[in-house]
């Protein structure tokens, strides 16, 4: 438990990483260009029902003991490498509290995440984070700096062994955001999602199946209004090259989006070899629509899921080696109101593969991880179609210096554009503002490096870590020159353990 809990005070979770994915960026980075790349990490539970299935009812099998944190911690991020609705610039500050308890061999867990902040020159965008892949969205073409709060709170009750074989599980998330343009004719939007999963498993012996249910649904509400500007006006999206040109003296947009799953697990143990395989479906529906008293439909997006999750870890005394394989295969299709039917569809595909190795005696560990995702998206209507495959490579070191305390965590990443391709039988506006400066940011080769290094005191009963954490992003550009295209990153927590 020591190294699990002087592990979470490296802030891979709470500090930027280039994904987009981090509740951090609190603008939605386009899901499709970035992929899973530059994300190993430690994680926080053994591998099995729990983690590979997300299923609550494999707590009791985790690892998880009486245990707390509060963090503390701010960032900032800048720089030229980023997409057109990415802000220039990130200011944050992060407020963490996250614990477990064991209460009569139940399992209890809550965090809650506080963060707020500000992006500066957005272009193109107003939007909380949604990663449902949606074509249907509206921009609008006045840049401006954003603030954003988000409020994020996670719960999960993990049961003991009932009956001799069975464990229950229920887990909870729910977040709240909110933001605001700071410069004139400030478009707001407010965004909220929760999220609950059900879970069971059955224990014989050396094995252990489960099953778990999850729902969850979100709401997101966008405005933009009071345009003086003559050279201000609205694209609504309704695919890559379909879409409509207007302006609104006031306007509201609505998200209102569905999801339900199903994953299953098994899970085979022996005194040092674990294997867990997982595998599961989800669907997601979106309506979007805009107006307040009369809404007008603007387009209904379906996205089917299928993933798999495989574990394999060797154990010996205090440290262990732990391959993992995933997959996943999505299908999506987005319905026009206004032609009834069909205008968009997408298929996009995603494997991984990755090795760590971890010794707690030592304080120790390596990653290594290599994904590749595929990605198509086409678009009847206009007939232009986007395409891509992104080659993924990264590897992440951890090991202590001079003293006891201090440690050093070093990362380097690589993607590879294996392929880029944009189609399309007319340039529009939108093509021509968003998708083929999309395909310039896609269509790059991007070198990732990382350093974090911290200190931990030991005091009687808790721990008290503070460190700093750097990271540079390098996308040579069209001159082929390392400073034509980067992004930096400067972070500091401070952070006790109990």
């Amino acid at each position: 438990m020591r190294f699990i809990l002087l592990y979470i005070a490296i802030p891979l979770s709470l500090l930027l990483p280039a994904t987009g994915y981090s509740q951090a960026t609190l603008f939605e980075t386009n899901p499709i260009s970035h992929g899973p790349f530059f994300t190993v990490s430690a994680p926080d539970t053994l591998p099995g029902i729990w983690r590979n299935g997300n299923n609550p009812a494999g707590l009791r099998a985790s690892g998880i003991g009486n245990s707390g944190m509060v963090r503390l911690s701010g960032f900032i991020e800048s720089g030229e490498y980023r997409q057109i609705h990415q802000p220039g610039e990130l200011q944050y500050g992060l407020f963490s509290a996250k614990g477990a308890q064991i209460l009569n061999d139940w399992i209890v867990t809550g965090s809650i995440d506080l963060s707020r902040g500000a992006g500066a020159e957005q272009h193109y965008n107003a939007r909380a984070p949604r990663q449902s892949y949606n074509p249907y969205q509206w921009v609008d073409t006045t840049g401006g700096d954003w603030t954003n709060n988000l409020v994020s709170l996670s719960g999960a009750l993990g049961s003991p062994l009932l009956f001799g074989t069975l464990s229950l599980g229920l887990a909870a998330t729910y977040d709240v955001m909110q933001g605001a343009r700071q410069n004139n004719e400030r478009p707001l939007f407010n965004y909220s999602r929760y999220r609950l999963t059900a879970g069971i498993s059955h224990e014989a012996g050396s094995n252990e199946a489960g099953i778990s249910f999850t729902y969850s649904n979100n709401s997101e509400e966008q405005e933009l209004g009071f345009f003086n500007q003559l050279d201000t006006f609205v694209l609504i999206l309704r695919g890559i090259g379909t879409f409509n040109q207007t302006s609104f003296n006031s306007a509201s947009r609505t998200y209102d989006g569905v999801s339900r799953g199903a994953n299953a697990q098994f899970t085979r143990k022996s005194e040092s070899d674990l294997w867990s395989f997982s595998a599961g479906y989800t669907f997601f529906a979106e309506d979007v629509s805009t107006g307040i008293a009369r809404p007008v439909p603007n387009g209904l997006w379906e996205l089917h899921t299928i993933g798999s999750s495989n574990t394999y870890r060797r154990s010996s005394g205090r440290s262990y080696h732990e391959f993992n394989l995933d997959g996943d295969f999505k299908v999506g299709r987005g319905t026009d109101p206004q032609l009834n039917g069909i205008n968009a569809e997408l298929t996009a595909t995603g494997f991984g593969l990755s090795y760590r190795y971890a010794d707690a005696s030592r304080f120790r560990s390596l990653g290594i991880a290599a994904n590749i995702r595929q990605y198509d998206m086409n678009d009847i209507v206009s007939q232009a179609s986007e395409s891509f495959t992104l080659i993924n490579l990264e590897t992440h070191a951890s090991r202590p210096l001079l003293f006891p305390g201090l440690q050093l965590n070093a990362e380097l990443g690589l993607q590879l554009p294996a392929n880029y391709s944009l189609s399309f039988r007319n340039q529009n506006e939108v093509i021509r503002r968003i998708f083929l400066p999309q395909s310039d940011y896609i269509d790059q080769t991007v070198f990732s490096s990382g350093l974090h290094l911290h200190y931990t005191w030991n005091l009687n009963s808790y721990r008290l870590a503070a460190g700093a954490r750097i990271k540079q992003h390098f996308a040579p550009g069209a001159t082929g020159s390392f400073t034509d295209k980067n992004r930096n990153f400067l972070g500091l927590h401070i952070t006790i353990l109990y």
